[in-house]
């Protein structure tokens, strides 16, 4: 699956149908006595991912690492707690609506993520289109679908972005579309 070397200096790797990977080489590849390493599942207190079935990890630029599995979005805060304490787990977004608490996107199978220069989360999913996120996920900026723009369908496979102009890129199972952001 998907490999992720984050700004800490430890490696994430998605592993197909079991979870997630979580390697510390503590900074010396070549010295395996000193590694570390934990798969995380759904399991709470081993990452408490909403869905051992991952698609897509990514970093955003507070260092957070955001997961996408097949039954929602999920967040690893801080990366060293995974190594450092016997207590760690994911957190999901959980947000307000019709006075209703409920977890961001937590029935949608997440795709792809991706992250722009503003820190904003872009969130493609296999069936219900491409999702722009303020930094923290609280805020819905736009929902593009195949019956609200160009989108040439919601099933999206990936998402990528050119940070120096802003155009972010949509893979989807009918070919690529672009949208110039801010």
């Amino acid at each position: 699956g998907e490999i992720l070397p984050s700004q800490s200096g430890f490696i994430w790797a998605v592993v197909e149908g079991r979870g997630l990977l979580a390697f510390n080489p503590n900074a010396t590849l070549d010295i395996a006595s000193d590694d570390n390493f934990k798969l995380l599942t759904e399991a709470e207190g081993n990452g408490k991912l909403p869905n051992k079935d991952v698609f897509c990890i990514k970093e955003d630029l507070d260092g957070e690492i955001w997961v996408g599995t097949l039954q929602g979005l999920s967040i690893f805060y801080n990366q060293e707690a995974v190594f450092s304490e016997d207590q760690f787990d994911s957190e999901p977004i959980l947000i307000e609506q019709d006075g209703n608490v409920q977890e961001l996107l937590g029935t949608e199978a997440i795709t792809a993520i991706e992250v722009d220069g503003g820190n904003r989360k872009w969130i493609g999913t296999q069936n219900s289109g491409v999702f722009l996120f303020s930094d923290d996920g609280l805020q819905q900026i736009y929902h593009f679908t195949e019956e609200n723009s160009p989108l040439l369908a919601n099933n999206i496979i990936d998402i990528a972005i050119n940070q120096r102009n802003g155009e972010v890129y949509f893979i989807t199972e009918r070919g690529i579309v672009s949208f110039f952001s801010t």
